[in-house]
């Protein structure tokens, strides 16, 4: 929101829950517990930074383990850092899907299926160990 420097903690935080509201509406989704919130951290520049840069470290941690002659014990504090990545990746996911009313909708949109695809190996590692370190 340009506006929203000019108004107080406590009236930006009103005018975005009311924004919310209005988009809840406009896309007839039910407002679960702390939606407004997430959304509004989700959007922020510095969770949108912070994904960009975990996407690189993921890709950089891909490349050094495909390097020759790299030790077991740094291919295990790499794999211990995509472990970590991989979580973030797919409590972002829910995170995104919980503001969103949980709708199957949203859910089949593009940009959530490119995502679920890209967490969905390490979702289901424990039960398909053909998928643990992909």
């Amino acid at each position: 929101f340009p506006w929203a420097s000019k108004l107080s903690d406590e009236a930006w935080e009103k005018a975005s829950e009311e924004a919310f509201a209005q988009l809840a509406k406009e896309n007839d989704f039910m407002i679960l517990p702390g939606c407004a919130q997430i959304d509004r951290l989700q959007r922020s520049g510095p969770a949108e930074l912070s994904n960009a840069l975990l996407v690189g470290l993921v890709c950089l941690i891909f490349a050094i383990e495909r390097f020759p002659g790299v030790s077991l014990q740094t291919r295990v504090v790499l794999d211990q850092f995509d472990f970590c990545a991989n979580t973030l990746f797919s409590l972002d996911y829910l995170a995104r899907w919980w503001s969103r009313g949980l709708r199957i909708d949203y859910a089949l949109s593009p940009a959530m299926v490119f995502d679920l695809v890209s967490v969905l190996p390490f979702l289901l590692s424990p039960l398909v160990p053909e998928f643990q370190g992909v």
